[in-house]
């Protein structure tokens, strides 16, 4: 998307999904103004620093429960010119999270345990274990997040969420047990499900 981002082992590699999420993000809010927008598990702040780029006026938190990962975002940010337009802050998920958003996003770990050790070296060598481990199924980060996302949305706000291409039918039924509605799988250029978008309410 045009930035020059700095990327070593303390954060996931952006990837072409994670952009096309975060295409779609824009495609349906980029004319809003002064969204709320929360990044969870930024990592190396890519979609944190799209974010603060190109919506109107928008108040960007990115949360990453790793310090050594947020600095890395910090450093990103700056070298963007956008680190005074992004929040960040240490936590757990929604831990130490308080307020509510109009956007929600992440790209969690979903990747399954047994899974791990098939990834190519690129990957399970040189990026952190924790942001890829998705526990039995892949689905453990991402049931935590929609178990609480509704305290944290605005009324009529919004979730997207970068996912295996295999998880969809498992991740909507849990997004519409937690009063998400409008559940949507959106497809990545190869034609498979990848992303979660779910809004609040009816």
């Amino acid at each position: 998307m045009g930035f020059t981002l700095k990327i070593d082992d303390r954060a996931l590699i952006p990837r072409p999904e994670t952009e096309n999420m975060t295409e779609e993000i824009l495609s349906r809010f980029r004319e809003q103004k002064n969204l709320t927008v929360l990044d969870l598990g930024t990592g190396s702040g890519a979609i944190a620093i799209a974010m603060a780029r190109f919506l109107v006026q928008p108040k960007v938190t990115a949360v990453d429960k790793s310090a050594d990962a947020l600095e890395l975002a910090k450093i990103n940010a700056e070298k963007n010119n956008l680190g005074d337009q992004i929040e960040f802050l240490q936590s757990d998920w929604f831990s130490d999270v308080s307020g509510t958003f109009d956007l929600i996003v992440s790209n969690p770990p979903y990747v399954a345990s047994s899974e791990i050790v098939e990834l190519k070296a690129e990957i399970k060598d040189h990026e952190p274990i924790e942001a890829l481990n998705g526990g039995k199924e892949g689905l453990r980060e991402i049931k935590h997040i929609l178990s609480g996302v509704e305290e944290y949305l605005t009324e009529n706000g919004a979730i997207f969420l970068e996912i295996g291409h295999a998880q969809g039918d498992k991740i909507k039924d849990c997004a519409s047990s937690v009063n998400l509605s409008k559940i949507k799988l959106l497809e990545d250029l190869q034609g498979k499900d990848r992303i979660l978008y779910a809004r609040k309410g009816e």
